[in-house]
């Protein structure tokens, strides 16, 4: 694929400092190959590079920033806090911490909530949480986790063990031992490895990493059937497609299916660093003095900006926007596909929308876009992936389809 030269943000661009990213990549452990553009600043949807060049962003930070950059109140509510109390100590309960567990139960079917700082963090709570349960309940031998393929739980070494990508976990076997895996939408596949030492199921509403596939109704609701009758403990990750991201402030309220454990991160904090698990009383009674915690969960700056999060998230005007502008995003990127053949199996649901890449690697015409200014993701095995902040309009989405096509139209 080529680009014209005058919208080319390369390494070797004059505009750009070769120098800083060759330092970067010196004294940063690379687990990312760092883009050739330095970002400065963001604004809304968009983000500006050192040179003042502007990128929509149809990525959030990977679902993050979900109501954007310079939201309004947003802050202003760290900027206060900050003024007021950033950090306390973990033994102590405060104002911050009540208030921000009050609003995120009392917006769910959960009793009880525990903060932390990432997704990986909340699913490990999720992960000890529902063996110690098991232990304690059903025996020292039911400590067994079913996952599925192509997931995505984030990196530690717990979370690492129920990836369902082969690729992630590669180096770092032996993982925990006691988990299998099933066929995502595929309730056969469960049935075949579940049984009376069975822990846990962990799944994702809609599969993020794994190419933003959603989960069939009758798959979900047969998963927690199948827990009810092996008395195991069914684990939401909603680290990616929660908070608001697929058109309800809980992805578990647009299937109608409660499990017993979920986990929150990324749009939690809208760029603040915030997870948390929620549970029912019953599950999370098993965790004890001792036997969890985290120095910087329920801090009283990452609860503030947690509660902000959850009241504007959950405002059904911006729901309704989610489920709006997402379909239109769907449709027109349906229709970009008919138009140029360069996609097949568009699919999404409210702001999580993917394509197939039919003309060369997804993560090529990733790197392309941004340098047509716009900002998108790939995953799966070779699909773009767009994340936008929930507050995007039509107008961005036409914007978005604008820079795509004219990348394309560069392509060979």
């Amino acid at each position: 694929m080529t680009i014209d030269d005058s919208t080319t943000h390369s390494s070797n661009n004059p505009n750009n400092d070769p120098e800083f990213l060759t330092l970067a990549n010196d004294v940063l452990i690379n687990v990312y190959p760092f883009w050739p553009v330095q970002m400065a600043r963001a604004s809304g949807v968009y983000i500006y590079d050192t040179n003042d060049r502007e990128y929509l962003d149809f990525g959030a930070c990977i679902a993050t920033t979900s109501l954007g950059y310079d939201y309004p109140g947003y802050n202003e509510t760290l900027n206060a806090q900050i003024k007021k109390q950033h950090l306390g100590l973990c033994y102590i309960a405060t104002e911050e911490r009540l208030s921000a567990a009050q609003t995120l139960l009392s917006h769910s079917d959960f009793d009880q909530i525990f903060f932390c700082s990432t997704g990986a963090e909340a699913v490990e709570g999720c992960l000890k949480t529902a063996r110690k349960r098991s232990v304690e309940v059903k025996g020292p031998e039911a400590i067994e986790i079913i996952y599925v393929k192509d997931s995505f739980h984030g990196r530690t070494m717990g979370a690492l063990s129920v990836n369902g990508q082969e690729d992630l976990r590669a180096g770092f076997e032996p993982l925990l031992p006691g988990t299998y895996q099933a066929i995502f939408n595929d309730l056969d596949s469960v049935r075949n490895v579940i049984n009376k030492n069975t822990a846990a199921i962990i799944v994702e509403p809609v599969l993020g990493e794994g190419g933003i596939i959603a989960a069939d109704p009758e798959f979900l609701q047969g998963l927690r059937d199948l827990c009810d009758e092996y008395n195991a403990v069914l684990i939401f990750d909603e680290v990616q497609c929660g908070m608001g991201r697929i058109g309800t402030l809980f992805a578990y309220q647009h299937y109608g299916v409660v499990p017993d454990l979920i986990a929150l991160a990324k749009g939690l904090g809208g760029g603040f660093p915030v997870g948390a698990y929620m549970g029912r009383r019953d599950i999370t009674a098993h965790i004890t003095h001792g036997s969890h915690g985290s120095t910087y969960g329920g801090g009283p700056l990452a609860c503030k900006i947690a509660q902000f999060m959850v009241e504007e998230i959950s405002k059904p005007d911006l729901l309704q926007n989610v489920r709006d502008v997402g379909q239109y995003l769907l449709d027109e990127m349906t229709a970009l596909a008919k138009e140029t053949g360069a996609f097949s199996n568009v699919r999404g649901i409210g702001m999580m929308v993917a394509a197939d890449y039919e003309k060369g690697k997804a993560k090529d015409l990733m790197h392309h876009c941004v340098q047509n200014g716009l900002i998108v993701l790939y995953c799966g095995q070779n699909s773009l992936r767009f994340l936008p902040p929930l507050i995007i309009t039509r107008d961005h989405v036409d914007e978005a389809m604008a820079k795509l096509r004219k990348t394309l139209k560069g392509g060979k």
